[in-house]
């Protein structure tokens, strides 16, 4: 029940992330990409932890799908943040 609970918990933020992406303006389209990027993270790694809750996966299948998850989204902060600073660094030159 409290590991259903945290999942729960999870993709509540995730979907708030979402939200707050897609009505907030405040943020510029790259801080928006990459609250877009974690939501979906969070989405995925609750996902797998249902999975792992309702036997479809076992404790150590989880760990490496979610590993497995996290390397891709890492690679593509990395390129919001990297073209974050190229546009910037583009407008002051």
């Amino acid at each position: 029940m409290l590991q259903l609970t945290g999942t729960l918990g999870i993709v509540l933020l995730a979907l708030g992330l979402l939200d707050i992406a897609r009505s907030v303006h405040r943020f510029t389209r790259f801080g928006r990409e990459a609250l877009v990027c974690v939501a979906s993270y969070l989405l995925m790694a609750a996902a797998v932890r249902m999975g792992v809750l309702f036997g479809w996966l076992d404790q150590e299948q989880g760990r490496v799908v979610n590993g497995m998850l996290a390397i891709p989204f890492v690679v593509i902060l990395a390129q919001v943040v990297w073209l974050r600073h190229e546009v910037n660094g583009r407008e002051n030159a």
